[in-house]
């Protein structure tokens, strides 16, 4: 849903980034190609960025604005509809 949306908003200027924590590069890389995801996917061996942002489960949505700001946190799964409700007003 993330690849699909991102194409879908992409000239709107919709960015997805993924961070994974904790895994190898070949784990990340071969899950990437086998579900053909074209998103950018940031790699946190040492869960810095988890540990930065105060994340306490996975998956964690953070949406951000075109300033940087944090406008929306999703702790658990989000559905393209929730993601909809919070990044359509920000464009």
């Amino acid at each position: 849903m993330l690849d699909a949306f991102q194409a879908n908003y992409a000239e709107q200027g919709v960015i997805v980034l993924a961070v994974n924590n904790e895994e190898a590069v070949e784990t990340v890389r071969d899950f990437i190609t086998e579900n053909g995801f074209t998103f950018q996917v940031l790699l946190d061996p040492q869960a810095e960025m988890q540990v930065r942002y105060g994340v306490l489960g996975l998956p964690t949505t953070f949406v951000i604005d075109r300033q940087g700001v944090i406008q929306a946190i999703h702790l658990g799964e989000i559905t393209e509809e929730q993601l909809k409700a919070v990044v359509e007003p920000l464009l």
